[in-house]
């Protein structure tokens, strides 16, 4: 639930609960299963876990939902918005 809780504080508002996130895990699910050929019985999600917790991907596809962005500042051509976010 972090990842619920820091999108919904990153928005100011409660837009996202479980049951929204949980609809990107099952799209998520979806594409890679055809994508892998994994069939739906064998499929074991990456996307969340048991306890409540959504992977990166799952909350990308959120920001992406409010036309919001992630960018991974490690990756070499996105460091510079840790020294100048604007």
């Amino acid at each position: 639930m972090c990842g619920q809780h820091a999108l919904n504080m990153l928005l100011q508002r409660n837009e996202f609960d479980a049951s929204h996130l949980t609809n990107y895990v099952e799209r998520l699910d979806q594409r890679e299963m055809e994508v892998t050929g994994i069939p739906s019985h064998s499929f074991r999600s990456q996307n969340a876990s048991e306890s409540g917790f959504f992977s990166i991907q799952v909350l990308t596809e959120a920001l992406i939902s409010q036309h919001l962005v992630l960018f991974d500042v490690n990756k070499p051509k996105y460091a510079h918005y840790m020294f100048q976010p604007e």
